[in-house]
């Protein structure tokens, strides 16, 4: 199931922070400033990539359907202790954010920080992370923000009251 919706997030304009895939990946989400605006595109300024020459950030025009705004930034206490296998989450990795699967989950059996062994949804290499690499998998889907990450249905009513009613309020903006 794809992350877009299809339609540009309500209130896009100049100066807002959102999130995009760079055209040369897949599957991963980078926080980038909206620059410019001309129809139905957005030229942006990825706050995390550089040029291949290093001399600044990298801005590539991006459809405005294909825009999400940055996701919830609200701790989840219990994510990711109370994932499976096979469910869904993001894994921070270069800079981004990664649209994985879990592979194995490892306890410390001394009561240390457990290990989540994670694949990328579009690529075969695998990643060994801890829950400060990890969030939910939020989906913008109808102009909200909601929570798909169990394989087996189980969902948001793990989480108690239902997440998808999450709306954003106010834009981000980059301040000064």
């Amino acid at each position: 199931m794809s992350k877009r919706a299809g339609a540009p997030p309500p209130g896009l304009e100049v100066g807002v922070l959102v999130e995009a895939t760079p055209h040369e990946l897949k599957g991963c989400w980078f926080e980038a400033e909206v620059l410019e605006l001309v129809g139905g595109d957005a030229l942006l300024a990825f706050t995390t990539r550089v040029t291949d020459d290093g001399q600044g950030p990298l801005q590539e025009w991006h459809r405005t359907r294909d825009l999400r705004w940055l996701p919830p930034d609200e701790p989840m206490d219990d994510f990711p202790a109370r994932l499976d296998r096979a469910d869904r989450c993001d894994m921070r990795f270069e800079d981004g954010w990664w649209d994985c699967t879990v592979v194995t989950i490892h306890p410390d059996p001394d009561g240390g920080a457990t290990e989540y062994v994670l694949r990328p949804t579009h690529y075969s290499e695998k990643h060994r992370v801890r829950a400060e690499q990890m969030r939910p998998p939020w989906v913008w889907r109808n102009d909200e923000w909601s929570l798909s990450y169990n394989s087996k249905a189980r969902q948001v009513e793990r989480y108690g009251p239902p997440l998808s009613l999450i709306h954003i309020s106010e834009p981000t903006r980059r301040t000064p």
